[in-house]
């Protein structure tokens, strides 16, 4: 399955950025991100958000694909972090923040040694 990332430039989009998205988000296997940021936001926008994107595949079973099962753990581990640390503490967040300039030079499952 093909890892997808949407431009959306609709009320909705503006609706989320306001509730604090940054103007981006995730679902199973893709992302979206508001078209109207800078160019230069857009580029760290994507790259943050396929971190996250990687970051579910890296909870999957099997190597290297993306599964539901993959993505339900990864949502379940991701809230747990949200809901038991501080604000800005989540890993995955600090994961896709670290390395959203670089995202090349990422290693694997990079979250674990947070």
């Amino acid at each position: 399955m093909k890892r997808r990332i949407y431009a959306i430039n609709s009320p909705i989009a503006k609706a989320l950025l306001l509730l604090g998205m940054r103007g981006a988000g995730w679902a199973p296997n893709c992302a979206w991100y508001d078209g109207d940021m800078p160019y230069e936001q857009i580029v760290l926008t994507i790259n943050h958000e396929i971190i996250h994107l990687i970051q579910q595949v890296e909870f999957s079973p099997l190597e290297d694909k993306w599964t539901w099962r993959g993505y339900f753990l990864f949502l379940v581990a991701y809230l747990w972090e949200e809901i038991t640390k501080e604000r800005g503490k989540n890993k995955f967040e600090i994961d896709a923040y670290k390395n959203q300039h670089d995202i090349n030079n990422r290693t694997p499952k990079a979250w674990r040694s947070i």
